[in-house]
């Protein structure tokens, strides 16, 4: 369950345009190259690394001479590293990052023995907090959701969202379907960012980001000093 979502800024400006419902997403080239930015810049975005336990490779090769055929096993004691796969193609898609204050499932029902930690959960990390002084909390996640689909189907977009899944790269992951869905999986020196994100398959090519217009949110959102979300933040249980 998605209690919450935030998105930082480190000028006001661009949190008061969010606001009035310009919401801009770069490509993901952009964060693929980008270095040293709190964890915002990943080169391996995009990428899977797929389990090995199953994985065989097999090479082919044929001697031009005899016209022999050879073949060539590679079994996972022979990687010297977990393999990569990233689909290029999917640099052009246009990305839109946000925390998520979610429950986890490892408390499945909140009581008073448990609400501190429960609400720990939930607390803003302290890298976002220095990625500006300026947040945009959404406070009806379901409207806002609904409002960014409409806009992006209202131009003709494709559009994925959801909440990003953090994988061990030394167990890897089952290979899912190599489209969109890749964009959602992060290595898991990424998990503290609990992020949810939005993917928008334009039909376009290039750098350049786009902002997709989903008119004011200031009826589903606040503006907030990045500091005070933690402190702002109080739990209760419904008697």
């Amino acid at each position: 369950m998605i209690h919450f979502l935030v998105k930082v800024f480190s000028e006001q400006v661009y949190a008061e345009k969010f606001l009035r419902g310009e919401l801009y997403a770069r490509r993901l080239s952009w964060f693929k190259k980008l270095e040293d930015d709190y964890g915002r810049g990943d080169e391996f975005e995009a990428a899977v690394i797929p389990q090995l336990d199953n994985l065989i490779v097999t090479l082919r090769s044929k001697d031009t001479t005899t016209g022999v055929e050879e073949k060539f096993t590679i079994s996972k004691e022979d990687f010297a590293s977990p393999p990569i796969i990233q689909l290029n193609c999917l640099e052009h898609v246009n990305v839109f990052c946000m925390y998520a204050a979610h429950s986890r499932g490892d408390i499945k029902q909140v009581s008073e023995d448990n609400i501190k930690e429960y609400k720990k959960q939930l607390e803003l990390p302290e890298e976002y907090q220095m990625m500006g002084d300026h947040a945009v909390v959404i406070t009806n996640t379901p409207e806002f959701l609904n409002r960014v689909n409409k806009a992006a189907n209202r131009e003709g977009y494709k559009i994925c969202q959801g909440l990003v899944r953090y994988y061990d790269p030394e167990v890897g992951v089952p290979l899912p379907p190599l489209d969109m869905r890749i964009v959602f999986a992060k290595c898991q020196n990424y998990a503290h960012q609990r992020e949810f994100r939005f993917a928008i398959d334009t039909g376009t090519f290039g750098c350049d980001p786009i902002t997709l217009e989903i008119g004011e949110i200031d009826d589903i959102a606040i503006l907030m000093n990045t500091a005070d979300i933690n402190h702002q933040l109080s739990l209760k249980i419904k008697m």
